[in-house]
């Protein structure tokens, strides 16, 4: 079996790595987990960027026979006789083969003219007005800034450009900064999850031990999403 990331750029930088974890996971379950061969491929020189929580993965990765194959850049797949193919002239055999596609922007913005080559709308970092459009606004999965194209990621945008919507109606300046926070739970089964957070300034924060706790913190977000995160109170 082979997971991993099929191209760049990949909305989630976690979820191949999870989908590695808890299909582990659920094989160790059913006592046929010794019967299974697992390799986590990727483009990147490491399964995960940021090196500090890219230990902890590689740590939980040798602990559960999960062979991680770095720079493989997937340039085809031959279904036929189940093998892929990168860049780099390498090649692996598979049954099942699970792979993170690389993503672009929606057609909307290729056919508005004010995306790049991938259909990503440059923003400004900070303020997130569309560049070259003072009074236009774009956040989450849509912009081409250097960030996890995940909710987080854009719930904490929406509140940057709300605030500075609000000064600008009022007759103040934008004085709201998105600083690129970001905060992810990693679900890595066996009822444990890591977690790291992160910013434009600090990349290299560490990754969090796995955890029963952090795994319960991610069961309660997902549980409280609807009423309190879409809500408004978180």
């Amino acid at each position: 079996m082979i997971v991993g990331i099929g191209g760049l750029t990949y909305k989630c930088p976690v979820a191949p790595l999870e989908i590695a974890f808890l299909l582990d996971d659920y094989f160790r379950a059913r006592g046929v987990r010794e019967k299974v061969d697992m390799k986590f491929i990727s483009p990147l020189e490491r399964p995960y960027g940021p090196r500090l929580l890219n230990r902890v993965i590689v740590e939980e990765m040798k602990r559960r026979d999960i062979e991680p194959v770095s720079f493989f850049t997937v340039d085809r797949v031959d279904g036929e006789n189940k093998r892929v193919i990168s860049m780099e002239g390498d090649s692996l055999n598979y049954d099942l083969l699970i792979l993170s596609p690389p993503h672009r922007g929606a057609d909307v913005i290729f056919n508005s003219g004010i995306g790049d080559d991938e259909g990503w709308i440059p923003v400004d970092k900070h303020y997130l007005n569309v560049k070259g459009y003072d009074d236009a606004f774009a956040i989450g999965d849509a912009t081409n800034l250097p960030v996890p194209k995940t909710g987080v990621i854009a719930h904490f945008e929406a509140s940057t450009v709300a605030d500075n919507i609000y000064y600008e109606l009022n007759g103040f300046e934008r004085r709201s900064l998105f600083d690129g926070q970001s905060f992810c739970i990693i679900e890595m089964g066996r009822e444990l999850a890591s977690a790291q957070v992160s910013n434009y300034y600090y990349t290299e924060a560490p990754g969090l031990i796995p955890t029963r706790v952090l795994h319960l913190a991610k069961l309660a977000m997902n549980t409280m999403y609807w009423t309190c995160i879409l809500g408004g109170y978180i």
